[in-house]
């Protein structure tokens, strides 16, 4: 029986205790950082597993095509980090493709540039703090230097107001982004649910971060559910949960 309370950190309820249901029927929403790899200390330090492409590949064959990436990254960057193109959503929700014909992404206004500008300018001097341009988006990383949590959230804070009301200010795990505003990886598994190949489908939605608990309460909303990766105690809408990328990837090699 599926226990659908959200677990906590001393609750766990491992992938494996749902073997028996099949992808048949399934849409898969998969995060890609410290969900499908490994996070690593800086954005473009990020090791890529050989065989990930094809078990993507072998995957939404398996769904019929109905397998998307989720991710916080621009679709640009996970194209050249995967090699492949798949559907997929970038910047939480602030860019969308359907298909390799079907791309929806947002311009970037004059203002998130100033902000741009002002947080390089600032940091220039502050040893530790990374910077992830994502072109309609942007994001400091802290993981290198905890300390500077503060300092990191303060800065963004401020770039929040160069940028205006078109920018939301978000938490994710070491890290504060400024993404476009009004829009979410809930909007994003909602706009593909409504697509032809994923229509009917029971959502399944793979993610480690906070910024994943939106698209998990989504997946409910389609009878689907989340499974967490990864071991951050923070409560957690998903039923199910993996320890680590490296996990869930021989238990999706296990599903092809």
């Amino acid at each position: 029986m599926i226990n659908k309370q959200p677990y906590t950190h001393n609750q766990k309820i491992p992938i494996q205790s749902f073997e028996s249901i099949t992808l048949t029927n399934a849409a898969l929403f998969f995060d890609l950082d410290g969900t499908l790899i490994d996070i690593a200390p800086t954005p473009d330090g990020v090791i890529i597993p050989s065989g990930l492409a094809l078990l993507l590949i072998k995957l939404s064959q398996k769904v019929k095509g109905a397998l998307a990436i989720n991710t916080g990254r621009s679709i640009r960057n996970v194209d050249a980090l995967l090699g492949i193109k798949l559907p997929i959503s970038g910047l939480h929700g602030g860019q969308i493709r359907y298909n390799k014909d079907c791309m929806y992404k947002l311009k970037t206004s004059s203002r998130l540039l100033d902000a741009k500008k002002f947080l390089f300018d600032t940091i220039s001097n502050v040893t530790g703090l990374v910077i992830e341009d994502k072109d309609e988006a942007l994001a400091l990383h802290y993981r290198l230097v905890p300390n500077l949590r503060s300092k990191a959230e303060d800065l963004m804070k401020k770039a929040h107001h160069i940028a205006g009301n078109n920018y939301e200010l978000q938490k994710g795990q070491m890290v504060y982004e400024l993404k476009p505003a009004g829009v979410s990886k809930a909007t994003a598994l909602h706009n593909f649910m409504q697509y032809s190949v994923f229509r009917y489908r029971r959502p399944i939605c793979f993610g480690d971060d906070l910024t994943d608990e939106d698209m998990f309460g989504a997946a409910k909303h389609y009878g689907g559910f989340g499974v967490k990766v990864g071991n951050t105690a923070h409560p957690t809408l998903a039923i199910y949960r993996q320890t680590s990328p490296g996990e869930l990837y021989q238990w999706l090699e296990s599903k092809v």
